[in-house]
């Protein structure tokens, strides 16, 4: 019974250290760059490299006032709702 349970923990130490290196490498070590990062929309981009909360508060500040203005200019789209969200203004407002 003895060699049995030495043998059951060696093989747990084991498992549990291959996946505690693979957990350490894939938070702090793998990168993290994407070849499709060039194809971001700039709200993306923005909302990826905002620090806290306050930089997101004024991205959002800023395209919030950009659809004002746009509404104000233009005349009410008709149509569903989810085709009036894949145009800017409005696109880059429901991003951020």
């Amino acid at each position: 019974m003895r060699p049995l349970q030495i043998t059951l923990f060696v093989l747990g130490f084991a498992i549990l250290t291959a996946q505690s290196f693979r957990d350490v490498y894939v938070k702090w070590l793998e990168p993290r760059g994407s070849v499709l990062d060039q194809f971001r929309a700039k709200a993306e981009s923005d909302v990826a490299r905002a620090r806290n909360l306050a930089e997101l508060v004024a991205l959002y500040r800023d395209a919030h006032q950009k659809v004002e203005d746009y509404e104000r200019t233009h005349p009410p789209v008709s149509g569903p709702e989810f085709e009036r969200n894949q145009t800017e203004p409005y696109k880059s407002e429901a991003i951020i």
